[in-house]
């Protein structure tokens, strides 16, 4: 996530007092039936414990964007976190009963909304899918597509800085939840660096449709979306499948049912408090991490940007009425604030995730690019404040570790440089936390630098009479970057 790079909030001056006890207000009042797109009620203790450590200086969070007003919230992210998508799980779970009825193999998750268009097209749908085409291929009265067209721009015209902030702030300082980070290990995030390129470059992928090809019915940025929404119908019946089989585990052995049921307070694989989180990370955490490489957006700019992700959101399997999105930007800011302060509690695997993408992604720049220079040979990394100044009053969960991840792996010169980048985004306790050493300052100047020329290259598409051409070329550019990235691996 982006954020101030400036020292932690000092105690008691919290704009989030209360939040905790109005979410779990919310939970408590809220009952809904087992199944796998909801879950009982939370406990008490599913409500995550106020982090004594405030992990970002929230009175300059917003980087100097200059906004008339906060709002407050108006969304109970953690009531949310027991509903998940049932349209698209009732569609994913009838096709995949037929397949098991008629012995056939399901095709690969990102396969199975072509495979739905395909039945669609002959006619063969069951009543579930039907009812999930109903809904996504009827276009909300909400929708502007001139502010579509203009948020899309928006995007181009920042190309680089988006990227940036995508990669080295929201996802590298977004592995900061350890309920979310048990689906990511499950899923394979953790085991090779091959996998995190591939995850990287599906996301790639979608956004680069949706930006390319626009999102409505039947075009390829809006089937690369709902795609992606069977995708995580798929990673939640998994996690269904693995809480039935260690019950049955428990029962065998007289072990407790019920604690398997009540971890992480029995929220379920990418909720709906999981998906506005992560739009919450691809608008408001965008928009305000740009302000960090000196991009300021206006308000019509950030309020179609804003509206494209609504649309996504939508299409993902955001339920408009919880989504923040619908208010304004400023709202976001808020909902945003929010996310963060009662799910943020980094921890050992958090660390290990964090870094893994960050040398993943220098592995790869390095073997498409030319090769870099080792000047870390002869230059001492230092390694995250782990004293008890650093970690004073952090939550064991949330306590960073009493080394940096120092592996020869862990300090080529192009991972500290995308270490350097990061580090501009998250803010110094998050960081630690997250254990990314901090870097000599040769790395610390050379991303400065790169900083500056990706500003500069954003201001070339706001100069008369080069936009038009520079959003033509870049777009160009990006479908070729994007192959040569794909090409598989020796």
């Amino acid at each position: 996530m982006t954020v101030d790079t400036t020292a932690a909030e000092a105690p008691g001056t919290c704009p989030f007092s209360g939040v905790r006890q109005r979410h779990l207000a919310a939970a408590e009042s809220t009952g809904c039936p087992m199944s796998r797109t909801s879950t009982p009620p939370l406990p008490d203790h599913a409500v995550p414990t106020t982090p004594p450590i405030q992990w970002f200086d929230y009175e300059s969070f917003y980087g100097g964007l200059n906004l008339a007003s906060i709002p407050p919230n108006p969304v109970d992210l953690h009531s949310l976190l027991k509903i998940g998508d049932p349209v698209a799980d009732d569609a994913y779970d009838a096709l995949m009963a037929e397949y098991r009825a008629e012995g056939k193999q399901p095709p690969s998750s990102y396969k199975i909304f072509e495979e739905v268009l395909e039945r669609r097209d002959a006619g063969v749908c069951t009543d579930a899918e039907r009812r999930l085409l109903a809904e996504v291929e009827t276009v909300p009265s909400w929708v502007d597509w001139a502010s579509l067209e203009r948020g899309r721009e928006v995007y181009w015209r920042n190309l680089s800085g988006i990227q940036i902030v995508l990669l080295y702030g929201s996802l590298a300082g977004g592995f900061s939840i350890p309920r979310v980070n048990e689906v990511l290990v499950q899923t394979g995030y953790l085991s090779h660096a091959k996998h995190v390129n591939r995850r990287l470059m599906e996301t790639a992928e979608m956004i680069n449709d949706v930006m390319q090809h626009g999102l409505a019915p039947n075009s390829q940025g809006w089937k690369a979306v709902v795609g992606v929404r069977f995708l995580h119908c798929s990673v939640r019946e998994k996690q269904a499948d693995r809480m039935a089989m260690r019950k049955r585990q428990a029962e065998a052995t007289g072990g407790s049912v019920d604690d398997i049921s009540e971890e992480f307070g029995g929220a379920m694989a990418i909720a709906q408090t999981d998906l506005i989180g992560t739009l919450l990370g691809f608008q408001a955490s965008v928009v305000v991490g740009l302000a960090h490489l000196w991009t300021y957006l206006t308000p019509q700019e950030r309020d179609d940007y804003t509206h494209v992700w609504r649309y996504v959101g939508y299409l993902i399997g955001v339920m408009d009425e919880h989504s923040p999105l619908q208010y304004s930007f400023e709202t976001t800011c808020s909902a945003l604030k929010d996310y963060l302060q009662l799910y943020f509690e980094p921890d050992e695997t958090s660390a290990r995730l964090s870094n893994t993408l960050l040398q993943a992604v220098a592995d790869k720049v390095s073997s498409i690019g030319p090769p870099q220079a080792d000047k870390d040979k002869n230059q001492k990394v230092k390694a995250a404040p782990t004293t008890a100044k650093a970690a004073t009053s952090t939550s064991t969960a949330a306590s960073p570790t009493k080394t940096t991840p120092n592996a020869p792996e862990f300090t080529s010169g192009s991972y500290l440089l995308g270490v350097s980048i990061s580090r501009r985004f998250l803010s110094g306790t998050l960081a630690d936390a997250l254990q990314l050493p901090s870097p000599p300052l040769y790395y610390r100047a050379v991303a400065l630098w790169l900083c500056f020329v990706v500003w500069l290259f954003g201001r070339m598409a706001y100069v008369p009479g080069l936009s038009e051409r520079t959003v033509r070329k870049r777009k160009e550019k990006m479908t070729r970057m994007l192959k040569v990235l794909n090409r598989p691996e020796a």
